[in-house]
């Protein structure tokens, strides 16, 4: 968008940011919505891109891109899991009146 005759430089964006939160909201909710674009765009080079590697660095890329702009839905999903002869043990301490 910065690079587009008559748009605010980068600077200015990251000064913006900086400074008015309202701005900095709406920022956060457009990187978020550039996430949902780039995973709509993988189908469309899969279906269209004649070259498979370069499909698949295309692919790769936006993936990439997608999971650290939204990681809850496009990151990797992590297991936790424990050693069934150790299990965790959560504990929880409670005073009365606390």
């Amino acid at each position: 968008m910065c690079r587009e005759e008559g748009m605010p430089s980068v600077v200015t964006v990251y000064r913006w940011l900086a400074s008015n939160v309202d701005f900095r909201n709406m920022y956060a909710r457009a990187r978020e919505d550039q996430a949902d674009t780039l995973a709509d765009e993988i189908a469309e080079i899969a279906d269209t891109e004649d070259d498979p590697n370069k499909a698949r660095v295309r692919i790769d890329a936006r993936k990439w891109v997608a999971a650290k702009l939204k990681p809850r839905k496009y990151g990797d999903k992590m297991a936790l899991s424990g050693d069934p002869e150790q299990p965790i043990r959560h504990e929880f301490a409670w005073k009365h009146g606390e």
